[in-house]
């Protein structure tokens, strides 16, 4: 597991591995929900979903970050990438047993 990046006093806290940024007068929003809306020029509806392409939730980059349209696409995007995981992982085990 990667290290959260050290942040300042007083810029947000971390919550279930999401960065919560902290936008003044008691406000916070979700890090990486609000770099997309600044990304896209608007704000996100409800049900849009921002998911972190290589699966580190603090790792916010705007490139790491796809919008998908519900909660439902990113299940499926979620397995699609678990399944790719096990499939890339059982191919090194036969790499590694062919070259040992």
């Amino acid at each position: 597991m990667q290290d959260k990046p050290k942040r300042k006093r007083g810029e947000g806290y971390y919550l279930r591995d999401y960065f919560l940024l902290n936008l003044g007068n008691g406000v916070y929003r979700f890090e990486h929900r609000h770099l997309m809306e600044k990304h896209l020029g608007r704000y996100l509806y409800p049900y849009e979903v921002v998911h972190h392409i290589n699966g580190i939730k603090h790792d916010n980059r705007i490139e790491n970050l796809e919008l998908l349209p519900e909660k439902g696409k990113h299940n499926t995007r979620v397995q699609e990438v678990y399944l790719e995981n096990q499939r890339l992982k059982e191919k090194i085990k036969k790499l590694e047993l062919a070259n040992a």
